[in-house]
């Protein structure tokens, strides 16, 4: 099934799986969105950035995949750092103000083994 420019479709089973690997049962799958759209209106979303706001991730279309459990390593990292933030919201996070805020925000940052996923915020 090819999910329409605008459009969402839900979580693949592969999707789930890989996620599960991470983030075990700490996400209600069931309530996962994926979007063949802008988050944000008349074309404000870079082409090259995926959002995810409310719990739902959002891809531009030049990136949006119908399985990202079948893609390449890029797209692996990149569908489980957008449902990082899923995983967020779900805990209560206010995602979309916090990304809002995170405009100057650096990726590097250490990954200690002493700490546990839920030691780290958001990347602001």
């Amino acid at each position: 099934m090819i999910t329409a420019r605008g459009s969402f479709r839900r979580l693949t089973p592969g999707e789930i799986t890989l996620s599960r690997f991470l983030y075990k049962n700490a996400i209600d799958y069931s309530l996962v969105k994926v979007h063949n759209a802008s988050y944000f209106p008349f074309g404000l979303q870079n082409e090259e950035t995926a959002v995810t706001p409310n719990g739902e991730l959002y891809w531009p279309k030049k990136h949006f995949r119908e399985d990202f459990s079948t893609e390449t390593t890029r797209y692996l990292w990149w569908f489980m750092h957008e449902m990082a933030h899923v995983w967020q919201y779900q805990m209560g996070m206010n995602v979309r103000l916090r990304g809002i805020m995170s405009w100057a925000v650096t990726y590097k940052y250490s990954l200690p083994d002493y700490y546990s996923l839920a030691d780290y915020g958001m990347e602001a």
